[in-house]
This record gives C-alpha cells, structure tokens and sequence, in this order.
C-alpha cells in the first residue's frame, strides 16, 4: 500500500513540476512577445514618421496596404512573413491614417495590432514609458477593441493606470483584442 501511495505521490509531483515548467515557459514567451511587439511597433513609429512627416497631406491616407508596409520597408523584417505582415502574437498589423482628422488628430497616425490575448493586454499597455496627448512622447494614446476594424475609446493617459488598463482590456469581453496605438507624428 505505501508503495502504491508513494508512487501516487511521485506522479503528482511530476505532474505539478511539468505544470510550473510550462507556466513559466509560457510566462517567458508572453515576455518576449510584448517586448518584439514594442520593438516592432517602435520600428514602424520611426519609419511612418521619417517617411510622411514632411510630406504634403501628411497622415491623411485611409489605410497603408500591405505591399506598402513591405516594398517601403515600414514593417520591420521580424514583421514580414512572406505577403503578410504580423505580429508576435500571430495576429496582423493595419496602418491607418488620420483621414483629415476624422479618426484622430491631424498630426497623428495609428498601428492596430490584433490577436492580442486579453491577459497580455494589460502588460502591454502600462509597458509604454511617457506621452499621452500631442505633447507627450511619441505615443499619442491608444485604443482597445474585439477586432481590427477599431472603434475602441481613445486614452490619452499613457502609462495607463492599473485599473485603466484591466477596465479597457477586458471590455470588449473577448479573449483576444485588437490595440489601436496611436503615434504622434
């Protein structure tokens, strides 16, 4: 009987130190997505900015197709996966313009970056350093939505609050969201 109850015992541990292995594998992943995440969208931040600053009209396109984002080398090479251009977390990346302010202030554009799991949500969001408003740093604020067609309430605040963030990333209510950043220009 102390054998069988030994070896019960064996099995559980396995069981348990298997589950504290993945937990923290996963942990780490988690972690090295958001920070190729804010590589990424810093990349593309930078590019956006050298490329239309200066140019007439500014960030009044609707949108920057795909093709653009590659041949203009706006999408960092991490970015590109063959005609598609993606994110850490596998989800997409769209590029929108202001649209002579209709989506946001003239002086600012916005990556939208989908497929986000609710629970890295958050972390995202309080891992962006200084800015909120177009006095701010480069962020101009962001956005949390269900999906990449946008829509979400713009927070200027950035780094959001705690409460902020958990309250905008859980309200679409569904297990991946898309975070619309919108970047001073």
């Amino acid at each position: 009987m102390q054998q069988l109850l030994g070896y019960v015992l064996g099995l559980i541990l396995t069981g348990l130190a298997a589950y504290g292995a993945y937990e923290a594998y996963s942990s780490a992943m988690d972690g090295q997505h958001i920070e190729s995440l804010q590589t990424q969208l810093s990349s593309m931040q930078q590019q956006i900015t050298t490329q239309y600053q200066r140019r007439p009209g500014r960030y009044t396109w609707t949108n920057l197709a795909t093709t653009t984002l590659i041949s203009s080398k706006i999408a960092p090479q991490s970015a590109i996966n063959g005609t598609a251009v993606t994110n850490p977390f596998e989800g997409t990346y769209i590029v929108l313009g202001n649209k002579d302010g209709a989506v946001s202030p003239l002086s600012t554009f916005s990556v939208i970056a989908d497929n986000i799991p609710e629970s890295d949500c958050e972390q995202i969001i309080k891992s962006f350093g200084a800015g909120g408003g177009l006095n701010g740093g480069p962020m101009y604020g962001y956005a949390v939505t269900a999906t990449s067609a946008g829509g979400g309430t713009l927070s200027t605040v950035i780094p959001d609050t705690d409460d902020n963030a958990v309250n905008n990333c859980s309200a679409p209510g569904t297990p991946t969201v898309a975070i619309q950043f919108v970047f001073n220009g």
